[in-house]
């Protein structure tokens, strides 16, 4: 593996691990506002439509449960399965990596799993990502 690879996949592994602490913690702070009540999750879309992506080394994939593996493999520090899958989805066109600013549309927010369907502008396609992938 080359050197500059092995740092890029890193940043890539840090930062899913970022994004899955933050949807954690924000679940708990969701189920503590709600009272735990609620055994369904709960979907939350937004009025406001655009939104940019907030930095470098955020991806997305068409099938929700794809992410949910990269996050696994992540959250399992599996990297080599993580560098796998992703670069599997690039490949087949079912993940793609997202440029810093630019504008994607909210499609669809899962409360509870802390990740959101976005499109770019003039594209069809979409993509779940990180909530934290997201800022207005």
């Amino acid at each position: 593996m080359k050197a500059e690879n092995k740092g890029g996949a890193e940043v890539i592994a840090i930062v899913i691990l970022v994004v899955i602490l933050i949807a954690v913690g924000y679940c708990i702070s969701i189920s503590d506002q709600s009272g735990g009540s609620s055994s369904q999750p709960t979907r939350k879309t937004s009025n406001i439509s655009e939104y940019r992506i907030s930095g470098d080394g955020w991806f997305g994939c068409t099938e929700r449960e794809q992410l949910s593996n990269l996050i696994r493999y992540t959250s399992q520090q599996d990297k080599d399965a993580f560098k796998q899958e992703l670069a599997l989805g690039l490949t087949l066109g079912t993940c793609t990596q997202f440029e810093e600013g630019e504008i994607v549309y909210l499609m669809d927010a899962t409360v509870f799993a802390g990740v959101v369907s976005v499109r770019r502008k003039g594209e069809i396609q979409t993509y779940w990502t990180g909530r934290e992938a997201i800022r207005q």
